[in-house]
């Protein structure tokens, strides 16, 4: 497990990374994956425009 660091990006984008790359080469489990989505369907059934990831001047936040 690694500590996850609430960041915002040049345009406003609000997102959470890890600390230091400290899991740059580990792909993603299915934990994150099924956390994603059920925020993001809790927040569209809310009316909130959403999504899991969002690319910005093509390169992921």
């Amino acid at each position: 497990m690694s500590t996850a660091v609430p960041k915002t990006s040049l345009t406003g984008l609000q997102f959470y990374a890890h600390h230091s790359d400290e899991c740059a080469t580990a792909p993603e489990t299915i934990w994150p994956r099924e956390a994603k989505a059920l925020i993001v369907g809790a927040m569209r059934q809310l009316g909130v425009e959403c999504a899991e990831e969002v690319i910005e001047n093509g390169a992921r936040p």
